[in-house]
């Protein structure tokens, strides 16, 4: 045994992601195998994680299946543990003596996956009763949060980590600067290295994202650490930021699946290496390959020409150049992930939404086209402001739901015995998401309907089809899970 701690670091894996999209749902998961997969190929410690681990509070049933089952694989195995542990912590599911683990599992909550108010329990919490994870949170004491660290030694070198789960900036920042945590140190702790793992927005800058109020600054924890772990923030950073005053490093492993379609989550993704040696230690970033592309482009219409049908082929053209690099992904069927967002002001009958339904079979996502529109209107006093509209469809949708709003038109979407079924799932079964899939599935199918059977924007064209439209009898595309032999059929009506 060598005196090398490795640790393989990932933060924001969001399992269970879009897990009802049929191109998508498996990709929260292939990015965590991968992780496991590189923590064992390297040989790591253990593996620390940085918080959202999932996507939703309450996962699903499927998603807790799947979480367990993979953890299961490779979290529990006969591979001794190379490392003492010298904090008296009987939580710990490697000191258990009644299972065998493997590679060690700590993590932090997220806002993602934070406890429930009511009870203070959260996922995490189940997975570290089954014995899968380490769930690493401080101790409320009155209004006090005493956070005693994980000390683990390896021969002569001596880690401690702390955790710091997600909660309100303004909260943390006033425990802070009021020195409402106690960040607990072990004895003669000289030659430690101190570790922090966080989740929170992190202030980016004046106008460049939340403000101070709502973020954490990079100075704001104590002095004594060497480096902290900064999660919640999607964007992967694979240079360190150093901090004046503080001595400490932050590191800033990005999420290792996009749940938005931003500049930000466009960068490269990685999972980093974290190797320490007595008090010297080295970070090495290592490139995600199972992640799908995040392909983003911003264009004001009139940096590119002034006729409308022009721009409609010129954005078209950019958005060929823009999955020039992804063709082998694509015809393997690994489409990327695309979003153009387009500033069309004075570009009246712009057609986003009928280029959109022209490119995105080359796309894992529908929405490619984001169109934004600087619209004035004049106020009481007469003064020019601006709004802005976004969304692909953006103009279509609006007079979908300005139509939406006759309670007769509402039924020739949504079919009665199909709600009905729907609202049994949600009060029987425990089935939450039930009514909310069945309203959205039929709300896109008749928009689709519409999308595609109109050519030239004319608001009288659309609003005589969504009068025409019936979509009440025509059966969802999704399946669902039925009967007590849980076969899988489309739903049917009633």
């Amino acid at each position: 045994m060598n005196s090398v701690f490795k640790i393989m670091i990932a933060t924001d894996n969001h399992l269970g992601y879009m897990e009802k999209d049929p191109i998508r749902k498996n990709d929260s998961f292939n990015t965590v195998e991968e992780v496991f997969i590189q923590t064992h190929k390297l040989n790591c410690d253990f593996l620390l994680l940085g918080g959202d681990l999932f996507h939703e509070s309450s996962p699903s049933k499927d998603t807790l299946h799947r979480t367990l089952n993979m953890f299961a694989k490779y979290v529990i195995g006969q591979k001794p543990i190379q490392f003492e542990t010298l904090t008296q912590l009987e939580r710990m599911n490697y000191l258990n003596q009644f299972i065998k683990i493997s590679l060690p599992v700590f993590i932090v909550h997220g806002n993602h996956d934070d406890p429930s108010a009511e009870t203070g329990v959260s996922a995490l919490n189940i997975m570290q009763s089954a014995n899968y994870l380490n769930y690493i949170s401080g101790i409320y004491e009155s209004d006090v949060l005493k956070l005693n660290p994980i000390v683990l030694k390896k021969q002569d070198t001596k880690i401690a980590i702390y955790g710091i789960g997600n909660m309100k900036e303004d909260k943390l920042n006033q425990m802070l600067i009021g020195g409402k945590i106690i960040f607990e140190k072990p004895e003669n702790c000289r030659d430690y290295v101190f570790i922090l793992v966080v989740h929170q927005n992190r202030f980016k800058g004046s106008g460049q994202g939340p403000s101070a109020k709502n973020c954490i600054m990079d100075w704001a924890f104590p002095e004594f650490f060497d480096l902290i772990v900064w999660g919640h923030e999607h964007d992967c950073y694979t240079v360190p930021r150093t901090t004046e005053n503080r001595g400490y490093v932050i590191y800033q492993p990005g999420s290792s699946v996009a749940t938005s379609l931003t500049d930000g989550e466009a960068r490269e993704k990685h999972m980093f290496l974290l190797e320490i040696r007595r008090v010297a230690y080295k970070v090495t970033p290592i490139p995600f390959k199972t992640t799908r592309k995040v392909l983003f482009k911003s264009l004001e219409l009139a940096d590119l020409c002034q006729d409308t049908a022009q721009a409609e082929i010129m954005v078209e053209k950019i958005f060929e150049e823009l999955i020039e690099n992804s063709r082998e992904d694509i015809e393997k069927g690994f489409f990327p992930l695309v979003r153009i967002k387009i500033e069309a002001t004075g570009f009246e009958g712009f057609r986003g939404f009928l280029i959109n339904s022209k490119i995105n079979q080359k796309t894992a996502n529908k929405d490619v086209i984001c169109v934004w529109k600087r619209i004035t209107r004049e106020t009481n006093d007469k003064e020019n402001i601006q709004i802005s509209g976004t969304g692909p469809f953006d103009d279509i949708m609006k007079i979908f739901d300005d139509n939406l709003e006759d309670n007769q038109q509402i039924f020739k979407i949504y079919n009665t015995k199909q709600f009905m079924r729907s609202v049994v799932d949600f009060t029987s079964k425990g089935d939450l998401k039930s009514m909310e899939e069945y309203f959205n599935v039929k709300a896109e199918m008749a928009l689709q309907k519409i999308v595609t059977s109109v050519g030239a924007f004319d608001e009288a064209v659309i609003k005589k089809k969504i009068d025409e439209l019936d979509i009440s009898e025509d059966e969802p595309s999704y399946k669902r899970k039925t009967g007590e032999g849980r076969s899988e059929k489309k739903i049917k009506t009633l």
